[in-house]
């Protein structure tokens, strides 16, 4: 599930500029994180590409890291009540 939810079954490049390659970037961005906060970026990404979740996680870097913290615990409750909801559908 994780594998889809995260995009990998989709291209890399963004349609801003073909030429980035949205993974090296997303790995670029978690480590920065990562380095920052001392966990790695957590989100419910909620159908939207990888490509959407750049701005989002860049701009969390600089964030406090309680609010970080907050932010992550709500979007693993997110995910969970998501994937529940998709293993139990009838």
């Amino acid at each position: 599930m994780s594998y889809v939810e995260q995009g990998y079954d989709r291209g890399t490049g963004t349609q801003a500029d073909p030429e980035v390659d949205v993974a090296i970037e997303l790995e670029r961005l978690n480590e920065a994180y990562e380095e920052r906060h001392g966990f790695r970026y957590c989100v419910f990404v909620a159908g939207r590409s990888r490509e959407a979740l750049l701005p989002e996680m860049a701009a969390a870097i600089d964030a406090d890291r309680t609010s970080e913290l907050h932010r992550a615990l709500d979007a693993v409750v997110d995910i969970a009540i998501d994937r529940h909801g998709k293993l139990t559908a009838r």
